[in-house]
């Protein structure tokens, strides 16, 4: 029924491909769904760890930086590169993938979420 939606219809090719190319190859997708403090604090976003910072950043910072991509919405393959250190990232027990159903719907889809809450 979802898929019925005149919205939905046109823009489920691009999400499926997108799909198709973030979780086809395992060794260059996104590792982990994290949680930062970003645009400010107070204020969360969604990101995916993509691999460690370059040594070089490193030493250079003296932390311990992530790499750590924050996707826009609707398309999740566009949006910024941002290096956090490890201690201000909050690993999350959500999929890449539902995650992305979440972005992908700007919020509107939970997945596997039984209680809506709204304010």
């Amino acid at each position: 029924w979802f898929i019925k939606f005149p919205i939905i219809k046109q823009i489920y090719p691009a999400v499926k491909e997108i799909f198709s190319f973030l979780f086809a190859d395992r060794k260059h997708s996104f590792k982990k769904t994290v949680l930062i403090e970003y645009p400010r604090k107070g204020i969360y976003s969604v990101g995916f760890i993509t691999n460690d910072a370059l040594k070089h950043f490193n030493n250079k910072t003296n932390k311990d930086l992530i790499n750590v991509f924050i996707p826009s919405t609707p398309n999740p393959l566009t949006g910024y590169v941002l290096l956090i250190p490890r201690e201000d990232i909050i690993v999350v027990d959500v999929s890449v993938e539902d995650a992305c159903k979440i972005l992908i719907s700007g919020g509107v889809v939970n997945p596997d979420i039984n209680n809506t809450q709204f304010f």
